[in-house]
């Protein structure tokens, strides 16, 4: 990645204010249009998706726009043009640096 400072993409709550597995999680892999491979308890309606709490295994950005547009990636599973399942849940972007600068 020819960034020296990359983000990643953490999923924060979800919008409806209910709790998830996946709150506070950092995403690995992501992709509306596939079914299944979906942690225990999340609704199937958002695809593949791949979290971790280990930020050396999320998906790295080069930016905040690139981790943005990929979280409101509309779903194509016939589910309506525009939706974007992702979305449902408020998202953080954080520099991986956050995660691995040591103490000061």
């Amino acid at each position: 990645m020819p960034n020296e400072n990359p983000v990643v993409l953490r999923l924060m709550h979800r919008t409806d204010g209910r709790t998830s597995p996946i709150d506070g999680k950092l995403v690995v892999d992501y992709d509306p249009a596939r079914i299944g491979d979906l942690p225990d308890g999340v609704p199937d309606v958002l695809g593949h998706l791949v979290v971790t709490d280990n930020p050396t295994e999320a998906k790295l950005f080069a930016d905040h726009a690139e981790a943005l547009t990929y979280w409101q990636q509309p779903s194509r599973r016939g589910r309506g043009q525009g939706d974007k399942p992702l979305t449902g849940y408020t998202a953080a972007v954080q520099p991986l640096t956050d995660f691995t600068a040591g103490p000061t």
